[in-house]
C-alpha cells in the first residue's frame, strides 16, 4: 500500500513533529511506501530515500543538494522587531481558566502586557492553550479569575484567514486603500477574488486589512502555518511592517522562526 502524507508536521510543535517522524520510520521498516509533501526538507532528509523539489510544475531531484530555500531562511533570520514602542495597548492577568463544564485548567497564572508597536510571541506545545489565550483577549471567552484590558480596537485572525475576510476582493477588503496593498506587495492582485489567492497572499492581505481598518491590537493565530520559507518571509516581514505602523501584535504559534521578529516571548505549558 502507498501512504500519502500532506504536510504531516506543519500543524505540530517540534516535540510532536518528532513523534510523527518516528512513526514514519516505523512504517518504513515495516515495508510501507510513502510519499510526503512538506516544506521542512532538512527535517526529512535523514528519513526519506529521495527528495524531489516541485517548482513551476517541474520536479527536480535534489538529493545531496543544499536546501533550495537557503536564501529565504537567511532573510527570515535577518528580520527584527520595531524598536519604537508606545503606550500599553493590552494588559493580561489570568489566574485560572477552564472551559464551562470542565475541571481541566487550560491556563494558569498568565500575566503580561503589550505595547503599541510590540510583537509578542506566545509559544508552547500543541494543546497548551495558545489559541484559547487569544480568544480570551478577543473577548470570545471570559475568565472568572483574572482580567483582560484592551485599550483600543482588537481583531482576531484565525489560522485560516478566509474565516476573517468580509469582502470578495483585496481592494474591497482594504477599503480601497491601494497604497496599503502596494505596501504589502498585493496591488497587482487588487481585483483578484480572494478565493483565488494563495495561502501566503491571503495571510498578507489579512495583515493589510488590519492596517486599513485601523485596529490597535492584532491577534494572529498560526500566521505562518503551512507556508514555504519564501511565503513565510513575506508574511513575517508584513507583520513587522504592521507593528512598525504602531499596531500591537500578539502571535500564537509553535514556529520557532517567530523568535527573529518578536519583542517578547511567553511560553505556555
Amino acid at each position: 500500500k502507498l501512504l500519502l502524507l500532506d504536510e504531516p508536521t506543519s500543524h505540530l510543535d517540534p516535540g510532536n513533529a518528532i513523534k510523527v517522524i518516528n512513526g514514519v520510520l516505523k512504517l518504513k521498516r515495516l515495508g510501507k511506501s510513502l510519499i510526503i509533501i512538506d516544506h521542512y526538507i532538512e527535517r526529512w532528509r535523514s528519513v526519506v530515500d529521495e527528495i524531489l523539489f516541485l517548482t513551476n510544475g517541474t520536479l527536480t531531484d535534489i538529493n545531496g543538494v543544499k536546501d533550495p530555500y537557503v536564501k529565504w531562511r537567511a532573510l527570515i533570520k535577518s528580520l527584527r522587531p520595531p524598536e519604537d514602542v508606545g503606550e500599553v495597548i493590552c494588559d493580561v492577568s489570568i489566574k485560572s481558566f477552564s472551559y464551562p463544564g470542565s475541571d481541566f485548567e487550560v491556563l494558569k497564572d498568565v500575566v503580561f502586557e503589550v505595547r503599541r508597536g510590540e510583537i509578542v510571541w506566545v509559544k508552547g506545545p500543541s494543546g497548551c492553550g495558545k489559541t484559547t489565550l487569544l480568544r480570551l483577549i478577543a473577548k470570545k471567552f471570559r475568565s472568572r479569575e483574572g482580567y483582560v484590558r484592551v485599550h483600543g480596537k482588537t481583531i482576531y485572525v484565525p489560522d485560516n484567514p478566509l474565516l476573517y475576510f468580509s469582502e470578495p476582493t483585496p481592494e474591497a477588503e482594504v477599503l480601497g486603500r491601494l497604497d496599503i496593498l502596494s505596501k504589502f506587495g498585493l496591488k497587482e492582485l487588487s481585483r483578484t477574488p480572494i478565493m483565488k489567492l494563495s495561502t501566503g497572499e491571503r495571510r498578507r492581505l489579512a495583515i493589510a486589512s488590519i492596517l486599513a481598518r485601523k485596529f490597535d491590537l492584532a491577534l494572529l493565530d498560526e500566521p505562518t502555518i503551512g507556508l514555504d520559507p519564501k511565503s513565510k518571509y513575506e508574511v513575517l516581514k508584513s507583520i513587522v511592517s504592521l507593528a512598525g505602523e504602531g499596531v500591537a501584535v500578539i502571535i500564537s504559534s509553535h514556529d520557532e522562526d517567530l523568535r527573529f521578529i518578536s519583542s517578547w516571548v511567553y511560553e505556555l505549558g
